[in-house]
């Protein structure tokens, strides 16, 4: 079988939001020709709403970031970006500036943890960390650092979604295999509002390709659980 030499052999499909709009007001039964500046205002608003919704399904890989931030001896309360919707894992790097840093894995503790810390203040080399997540997101490092480090705290973070502007043609800063997903999605809330008895054929469809956009952008690595077991005995 002869392989197939007429391809275009470019990667470059980026629609812009215009466009998804567009694409996500045909599948609701409305052509292009119909929008009207409402169509698009709605559109937008519902786009940044879809952006909100899934940050709370897992990890969306191409939010996260890495933050590196100074430490300084005496000093236990960091502020988080704003941006940030989770924090994820966190070390406090020695040595950064020679050829071979060591990281040390700062581990995640509740606010009932760090409550009931007798002595918050007690300087040492950081073990745990209590992020608590308001509007200012701070995290508590303990034991508070007793020494300076230019860049030593680094942990990564998932970032809030880029907003979101139909104007001037701008771009989603999504991956390729979100695309449909986000579309269906967005269809989905606009259905809602402009044409309600095509949410029974949207919802499945847009579940399906929500889920297998889930799939494609999870970090195929294996998952390794070390249970000890041992036997418990009862004296007396």
């Amino acid at each position: 079988m002869a392989l197939n030499t007429n391809l275009t052999n470019t990667y470059n499909f980026d629609p812009s939001l215009g466009a998804v709009i567009i694409g996500a007001y045909a599948r609701v039964g409305i052509r292009r020709t119909e929008l009207v500046q409402q169509h698009m205002a709605d559109a937008v608003f519902e786009a940044n709403m879809v952006g909100s919704e899934w940050q709370g399904d897992g990890i969306n890989t191409w939010q996260v970031e890495l933050v590196t931030q100074d430490i300084f001896a005496g000093v236990g309360q960091y502020n988080i970006p704003d941006t940030t919707v989770f924090t994820l894992d966190m070390v406090v790097r020695q040595n950064p500036d020679q050829a071979n840093p060591t990281d040390r894995l700062i581990i995640p503790i509740s606010r009932s943890d760090y409550m009931a810390i007798s002595n918050k203040q007690m300087q040492g080399f950081p073990t745990s960390v209590w992020i608590d997540r308001t509007l200012q997101t701070v995290a508590y490092l303990w034991p508070v650092p007793n020494f300076d480090i230019v860049g030593g705290l680094r942990y990564y973070v998932q970032k809030r979604p880029m907003d979101m502007e139909s104007a001037n043609g701008y771009q989603m800063a999504l991956p390729f295999e979100a695309y449909d997903a986000f579309v269906w999605c967005l269809a989905e809330r606009l259905a809602a509002i402009y044409a309600p008895e095509r949410l029974a054929v949207i919802s499945p469809i847009k579940q399906q390709s929500y889920m297998k956009m889930l799939q494609a952008t999870t970090e195929n690595v294996n998952i390794d659980f070390n249970v000890e077991i041992a036997s418990y005995y009862r004296v007396g």
